[in-house]
């Protein structure tokens, strides 16, 4: 496997520890320029975590859409719930 050392124009661009995978670090790269989205994506999913650990399984699925509900009001996140495809593209 290649690795970086921290000398590297590669380490010192994504600001990494000392020994890092070459083919991390273009992934990472990748995934910024990609995903504009990502942070967006990434909270969601935090979200979704929290409720399944709070909650757990077994629930209908219209507990989960108002346990999501509540978490994005409570971090003042917008949605619309069920929105149709149509309707985004």
């Amino acid at each position: 496997m290649n690795y970086c050392h921290g000398d590297t124009e590669l380490s010192r661009r994504f600001s990494v520890p000392f020994r890092v995978s070459v083919a991390n670090l273009l992934v990472m790269d990748i995934r910024q320029s990609y995903f504009p989205l990502r942070e967006h994506t990434d909270a969601i999913i935090k979200i979704g975590i929290e409720i399944h650990k709070t909650l757990d399984f077994g629930f209908l699925e219209i507990v989960y859409k108002y346990a999501f509900e509540y978490e994005f009001r409570q971090k003042g996140i917008n949605y619309e719930r069920e929105k149709n495809v149509q309707d985004i593209v």
